[in-house]
Formats: structure tokens, C-alpha cells, sequence
């Protein structure tokens, strides 16, 4: 197989598990074959220059084989002492950087992630690169050692440049299908979906059929339009950008087709619409009198609320992590709506893996300042009740490594001028003394 014909399995492949999660870990094996890697490792974090990254999807596998267990150890041990995380956050997008170049010397001798984490993950002499994600976020992907030799040669640096924009677009479908609720569904199911816009279109170009929210827009000629059968943009100029998306979805007979994303302005003044465009597979197809050729999801980030109709039918995801000042489903309900209703419930030990669990089952709550550029793109809608907030304390201490650690000091000296002000202001803050030796470290 030649090296075209290996990427044009790939490219197809991420379209196919952009709208169905279970083709990953195929997907990640045609990467690792065609990029000459033994594995790789796909991280999506929402960016906040003052906390750091909350981290909300996180991949590691191996020539498909997905290893939780490694994820575990680096997030529950190693994240933490990574000396590379906040100069990743600074990489620029789409430029792929040698794992070594992003420790100094001396990390190089001393540092525990360099000297035990990566070489037993196989990835301390892979590539890492930072893409801008959909709200503001990064999209890390780190591609591990190379299956033969120690050098990556130019032809692997250039396959892994080629990769880049269509995992850009796989995972902001994935984001936008997740705002929507409809993770998981077929093409048939996405039509019965009200969270975002949905249009299937034929290998012509011509509109196949629309889920109620894309009649809405369409009819109402709110940034799109239908005309004579085929997807136009109210704006000249950004119809001209529509076209050239459709066309790259829409290639020839036998050709292969391009994912991308565009936005459109709206004579209403709203925020403007964001359109991703799939093409899809030929074994995805489940319209069978006229064959999907493409998929547009339309996200409309002034629908910034859902309400919930079915309580019941939902399963509440909770942290396992009631002593260290995280509010629980109970003190949200409380909050807002005095008692909570008779629903499923499911406990997580980490906040990543309540967010993965939410993308897929349940609905979990998140933090304002986290999920707020989210919010604008319609990539995570809100309950109709929105943002509350209760009362509460916090401990912050430091132990004897804490002591040691600068960027430890900083942040408990940012709980305190945080409280002092919360205090200014008549919400109370409570201090408790903790013996001596309490907390180890």
C-alpha cells in the first residue's frame, strides 16, 4: 500500500470515529502504521490562564489497544511533576516539537516524568504538538518512539504535519455532537436530535433531510438557507466559504472527501453559526433511497440552555471526593431546586473521567470559568437552571514538598487573597487548623 493510499485511510477512518467512538481505536492504529509510531496519545484540555487546564478527554493507545492503565498512572502520578505541561501550553499551534527539546539539562538528569514515566511509556524520544481547540482549548497529541531506529526521518515529520487539521476536526465534531447529546447516534437518531442543526446532504450537494432545529434556521433564513435544495449562507462572502467547505466534503465519484468547519454570520445579530462538515462512509450510510455523502452539524452557541424534560431517564455523575470542598448533585440540587429527583447516579475518583463519562451517559457539572468558551460555541449546552452557588469552606495547606515548590506557594498566597476578598464581601470563610504531620509528601 502505498503511503497515499494509507492516509486516505486514515483521513476516512477519522471521519467515520468522529461520528461513531467505536472506530477510534482502529483510527489510532492507521496513525501509529502510517506515521511509523508504536503508539500515540490524543489530550483535550480546557485552557484558563490562572488554574492551569482542566483536562476533559484523554486517549492513550498503542497500535489500538487503549491502555487506561497508563492514563491512571499519568494523571493520578505524573501530571502533576511534569515539567513540559505549562511549556506545552505555550507551543504555537500545529508545530510538532521533540519530546527531549522540553526539558532543560538538569530536568534531564533529575526530572522523575523524563527518567521513569516516558521511557516506560515508549514515549521519550516521540513528537508532541498543541493545536487550538474548539472554545479556546488545546488539543495535545503526543505520537510515541518511532518503531524503528531513534530519528524521525522527514517523510514521518511531514505524514504527522498531514495528519493534523482532520484530528483538529475530529475532535471538534466530537465536541459538537457532545454539546448536542447525541454522541453515539446513528445518522437516523442525529435527525431526532433537537441540540443542534443537522443536514445530510447527497453526493450532488442536495439537502437528503434536516433535523427540526436545521428546518428552523433554513426556513427562517437565519444565516442559512435553503435554495432549490442545496445549502446556501445568508452572506455573500460567507457563502462563498460555505461552497468551498461543501465542495472539499464533496469530492468526485470514488475520490476522497475533506472535513473543515466554518462560521456564518446571522441577519438576527446573534452569534454566529458554526458549521463542521464530514463526509461520511459508505458503511455509516442508513438512508437508503438517497446515500448521505456528507453530514453538516450547525451549533448555535445562543442556545445556551436545555431543558430537562426526563430527569429520571438521566444518570447523575458525581466526584468520589466529598472531604476536599467539591460540591455534589445534592448541594446543586439544594441549591436550586430544593430537592433532587429519583434518578441514576455513578461516582468517579477523577474529574476526567466524569467528564468522559458525561460525553457518553450521563450529565455532570462543571466549574463557570472552565466550561464558559464552551458555552459560546455550543459545545456544551446548560441546564435550563444554569450556573449556582453555595457556601462552603476550604482547607489550603502546604506540605514539605509544597514548601519547596514555588508554584505551590503561589497558589495557596491566591487562596488567601482570594478569601480575604470573598470576606470583604460578607461570605464568610472558614479556616481549620490541621495537626502537624496530617499530610504527608
Amino acid at each position: 500500500m502505498s503511503q497515499l493510499d494509507a492516509f486516505d485511510r486514515v483521513v476516512a477512518s477519522l471521519h467515520a470515529a468522529a461520528l461513531d467512538d467505536s472506530h477510534w481505536l482502529t483510527t489510532s492504529a492507521l496513525i501509529d502504521e502510517v506515521c511509523g509510531a508504536k503508539g500515540n496519545m490524543l489530550i483535550c484540555a480546557e485552557a484558563n490562564a490562572q488554574d492551569g487546564a482542566e483536562i476533559f478527554f484523554a486517549r492513550f493507545c498503542y497500535r489500538g489497544q487503549r491502555r487506561e492503565e497508563s492514563e491512571r498512572l499519568y494523571f493520578h502520578t505524573y501530571h502533576a511533576l511534569d515539567e513540559r505541561v505549562p511549556r506545552l501550553r505555550r507551543l504555537p499551534d500545529s508545530q510538532p516539537v521533540h519530546v527531549p527539546d522540553l526539558y532543560t539539562e538538569q530536568e534531564k538528569k533529575n526530572s522523575v516524568v523524563y527518567n521513569e514515566a516516558l521511557p516506560n511509556s515508549d514515549v521519550a524520544n516521540s513528537l508532541i504538538v498543541r493545536l487550538d481547540g474548539p472554545g479556546g482549548s488545546n488539543i495535545v497529541w503526543s505520537i510515541a518512539d518511532p518503531v524503528t531506529g531513534d530519528d524521525w526521518s522527514s517523510d514521518q515529520l511531514k505524514m504527522v504535519t498531514r495528519v493534523l487539521p482532520h484530528l483538529r476536526h475530529f475532535v471538534c465534531v466530537r465536541q459538537a455532537l457532545a454539546g448536542a447529546g447525541a454522541l453515539g447516534d446513528s445518522l437516523a437518531e442525529l435527525l431526532g436530535n433537537t441540540g443542534s442543526g443537522v443536514i445530510q446532504l447527497d453526493r450532488g450537494g442536495r439537502i437528503v433531510a434536516a433535523n427540526d432545529r436545521a428546518r428552523d434556521l433554513l426556513r427562517g433564513g437565519d444565516g442559512l438557507f435553503d435554495e432549490g435544495g442545496f445549502l446556501r449562507a445568508s452572506s455573500a462572502e460567507d457563502d462563498a466559504g460555505l461552497q468551498q467547505l461543501l465542495t472539499r466534503a464533496l469530492p468526485p465519484l470514488g475520490g476522497q472527501g475533506a472535513s473543515g468547519s466554518a462560521t456564518v454570520r446571522r441577519p438576527t445579530g446573534l452569534a454566529r453559526l458554526v458549521l463542521h462538515a464530514s463526509p461520511v462512509a459508505d458503511g455509516l450510510t442508513d438512508v437508503r433511497r438517497r446515500r448521505v455523502a456528507a453530514l453538516v452539524l450547525v451549533a448555535d452557541p445562543s442556545r445556551l440552555a436545555r431543558p430537562i424534560v426526563d430527569w429520571g431517564g438521566l444518570t447523575l455523575l458525581d466526584m468520589n471526593q466529598p472531604d476536599r470542598g467539591r460540591a455534589s448533585w445534592s448541594d446543586w440540587f439544594a441549591a436550586s431546586r430544593g430537592s433532587a429527583p429519583e434518578c441514576g447516579s455513578e461516582v468517579f475518583d477523577s474529574h476526567v473521567e466524569v467528564l468522559e463519562a458525561a460525553a457518553g451517559r450521563g450529565i455532570a457539572m462543571g466549574w463557570r470559568h472552565c466550561i464558559e468558551r464552551y458555552l459560546e460555541t455550543g459545545a456544551i449546552v446548560m441546564l435550563e437552571d444554569g450556573f449556582v452557588e453555595f457556601g462552603g469552606s476550604f482547607v489550603a495547606v502546604l506540605t514539605a514538598k509544597g514548601r519547596r515548590n514555588s508554584h505551590a506557594r503561589q497558589c495557596l498566597s491566591f487562596f488567601g487573597q482570594r478569601s480575604r476578598k470573598l470576606t470583604a464581601a460578607g461570605r464568610p470563610c472558614v479556616a481549620r487548623p490541621i495537626p502537624a504531620g496530617a499530610l504527608g509528601g
